[in-house]
């Protein structure tokens, strides 16, 4: 939730600026996007065209994590690490998307996690962002 767009500080969840490119894909189409900030609530997107997106509709974004020093297992193909994110719409403007996170698998959230913690350079931020989104789902 945005209490005040224009002001970060007033956020309840602290956003990242995070250049990166990602799919969003929703109501059988699919499209590429450029990823303005994420938090671990939500993201705000940029559409490489024009997209007419609908509050109704359950979006996916996929945000491929090939290129950031993210600590993977060794089991694990860095070139196939990414993040997916299950959305809905709460914004539209021209030149850009705002989405709600509905839903992160483990994963998912463990990037999402790493990636905020890295580009916010202060960890306690996130910490402070995870114990208002698990009080808000008590």
């Amino acid at each position: 939730m945005i209490v005040n767009s224009g002001d970060n500080e007033r956020r309840q969840y602290h956003r990242v600026s995070f250049d990166s490119v990602a799919t969003l894909s929703g109501n059988q189409q699919s499209f590429d996007c450029q990823i303005i900030d994420l938090s671990i609530h939500g993201v705000l997107l940029r559409p490489h065209g024009v997209i007419y997106a609908k509050e109704d509709v359950e979006y996916k974004l996929n945000i491929p994590l090939e290129t950031v020093p993210l600590d993977v297992e060794a089991s694990e193909d860095s070139s196939k690490v990414s993040i997916q994110m299950s959305l809905k719409l709460i914004r539209q403007k021209p030149e850009s998307l705002a989405f709600e996170c509905e839903n992160l698998d483990l994963d998912s959230i463990t990037h999402l996690r790493k990636v905020v913690e890295l580009n916010s350079g202060d960890p306690r931020v996130l910490e402070r962002d995870l114990q208002t989104l698990c009080a808000e789902n008590d």
